[in-house]
């Protein structure tokens, strides 16, 4: 039993001193970009925020909208099938994936309704479609 608690007060210790060292991995935002926004990546500034996102075959269209800590990605498999005969778009939404945060810094259901309305305007979306989302970009 001493021998356990030992064990686990060692790993605590590391997790700490791990937290504590205010490490941030290896790779720099550019370095990221490059290995997540290959084409047909794109970004799209709104009202102050860089919006990373794909806009990827023609069809009738289809929005996808991730969950909390995810990012666009999260649909590649569904992407790659949708858009055999579907325009499919998905964008990070703020403070997620390579989107950088609010430029209002308001996050606000209110604030990421309003930034989608505004991106699929720019992008000109068409005004109906389907939209598909899960955890927060469900509600």
């Amino acid at each position: 039993m001493m021998k356990l608690r030992f064990f686990f007060l060692v790993l605590l210790s590391f997790f700490i001193s791990f937290l504590l060292s205010g490490y941030s991995g290896n790779l720099s935002k550019e370095d990221i970009e490059l290995k997540y926004a290959q084409a047909p990546s794109q970004f799209l500034v709104i009202d102050q925020t860089r919006i990373h996102y794909r806009d990827e075959g023609e069809g009738p269209t289809i929005v996808l909208i991730h969950g909390v800590l995810s990012s666009l990605h999260t649909w590649d498999g569904w992407a790659d099938n949708l858009k055999k005969d579907h325009r499919v778009i998905r964008l990070d939404i703020p403070a997620f994936g390579l989107t950088g945060k609010f430029g209002n810094e308001q996050y606000t259901l209110l604030s990421y309704l309003s930034l989608i309305e505004h991106f699929l305007t720019k992008i000109k979306a068409p005004k109906k479609f389907i939209l598909a989302g899960n955890s927060l970009g469900g509600f």
